[in-house]
């Protein structure tokens, strides 16, 4: 049985949200391991800029 959705029908509406639900519940994870390597990069590059600014102020001492 084929079911044809007609833009702004309830079925339209409940199968758009179903799919984006499926879509949101594959995207967490993959967003989620995103975030933390990209909070761990954030730390390690002002890690960085830190000891650059030490050894800077050390070099003009």
């Amino acid at each position: 049985m084929a079911l044809c959705l007609v833009a702004g029908s309830a079925e339209a509406t409940t199968a758009f949200s179903s799919s984006t639900a499926l879509v949101n519940a594959e995207k967490a994870p993959k967003q989620s391991q995103i975030t933390k390597l990209q909070t761990s990069t954030t730390t390690q590059l002002s890690a960085v800029g830190t000891v650059k600014a030490a050894l800077e102020s050390y070099r003009t001492a």
